[in-house]
Parts: structure tokens; sequence; C-alpha cells
């Protein structure tokens, strides 16, 4: 089975109404690293003030080398494929933001691909905070810095190497995602997801079995 570990940063946390303003993502095959994408895009509306602060990604650098949402669709369809296992870090916010892309020009697609949440497999072993960050620091991982895609994809797949070599569970957590029960799950449910509610170390999966327990 072919790995893609990706990332999105956007205008926002709507999927609906925001955009992707930088897409960036490797291709695992084999445990080799066999393909890179990373391009900005425009994302025809504003990008906020706070966004830019927070990406160091404004409208003048995107009006240079920035991609149309529409090259986006076709560069990501021509390069996902159906039985690829897509995985990101608190994959819920980017699986949302795919499928809505997918569907702008594609209305009738439908994102079943098999998925991972490497934040999921994080909560279960580390108390919080669960952010990238968090997760970056207590493995050690050489970064350089978070929320520019690239960084953020590589932090990932390095985070997820350590883990797996942590402990050898991460195949049960494919398309389980924990969440927190006060706040609820962030926009679509997926068909093929398992949500279960995710309340920190304590509660880790135990005898290989398939949920959290």
């Amino acid at each position: 089975m072919r790995k893609i570990i990706f990332d999105f940063e956007t205008t926002g946390l709507d999927f609906e109404n925001d955009r992707i303003i930088e897409c960036a993502l490797i291709i695992i095959e084999d445990d080799n690293i066999i393909y890179t994408f990373d391009e900005l895009v425009d994302p025809v509306i504003d990008i906020p003030d706070f966004i830019t602060e927070l990406t160091r990604i404004n409208e003048d650098e995107i009006s240079v080398t920035g991609i149309t949402q529409e090259d986006l669709y076709n560069e990501l369809s021509t390069l996902i494929k159906a039985d690829d296992l897509l995985i990101a870090y608190n994959t819920q916010f980017d699986i949302n933001f795919l499928e809505n892309l997918f569907k702008r020009y594609e209305p009738t697609f439908k994102l079943e691909n098999d998925l991972l949440d490497v934040m999921a497999i994080y909560r279960d072993r580390h108390y919080y905070p669960h952010k990238l960050e968090s997760a970056i620091s207590k493995y050690s991982v050489s970064s350089n810095g978070s929320h520019r895609a690239l960084n953020d994809v590589m932090n990932t797949y390095n985070v997820l190497i350590k883990m797996a070599k942590e402990k050898d569970n991460i195949k049960y957590y494919i398309n389980r995602f924990g969440y927190n029960k006060k706040y609820g799950i962030d926009g679509k449910l997926f068909t093929q997801v398992i949500y279960i509610p995710q309340k920190g170390k304590r509660y880790e999966i135990k005898k290989k079995r398939n949920y959290f327990a």
C-alpha cells in the first residue's frame, strides 16, 4: 500500500468557505519517499492577516508563484490513487478541505481512501497538549518550524517513524479517529472512519483490538 502524508495551509477553519493556500505531500512506497509535492495556491479570496502572521504566506508571494485551485485539483487527482493510505496530523481537518476541493470540480466525488491520523496515536500515548509541535518536541524531531505545509508533512513523517519504532500498533489506528467529547467532531463525518471519544494517554489500544479502549 502506498502512503501519502499531506498537509494544507488554509485561509481559515471553514472547509466550505475558506480555501487552501499551500499544499504539500510526500508519497511513500516500500518505506522510501518517491515523490514530493509543495505548492502555494491562489485562494481567490483574501488571506486574513492572522493567517499571514502564522504561516508567513502573503498574497504578493502567491501572485508570483502560486498555482490555481483548479491546478491543485488536477495535480492531486493525478497523484492520489483510490488505494493510497492518506495520512496527516489532525487528518479530519485536511480531508474535509481535500474532499471539498474535489467536489468543486467533481460534484459527486466521495473520498473513500483509508485514513490515518497521527494525532490520534500521539494522544493515546502522551498527555496534553497534543499539537504537532508537542509531538516534535517529545520525539526530538529535527524541525524547520511548523505552519508551513512541507515542514508539517516532514515533521509528521518523522514523528510517525519514531512512534512506529516505539510501539508496533500503528495499523490499528487506520480509519479510527479520536475526538474530544467536549467539543465534538469538526466537519463532515466520513463513512470509512470510526470516531471514538479519546481522552488521552491512559486510553490505549490493548491486545490489538480494533478500537480505543
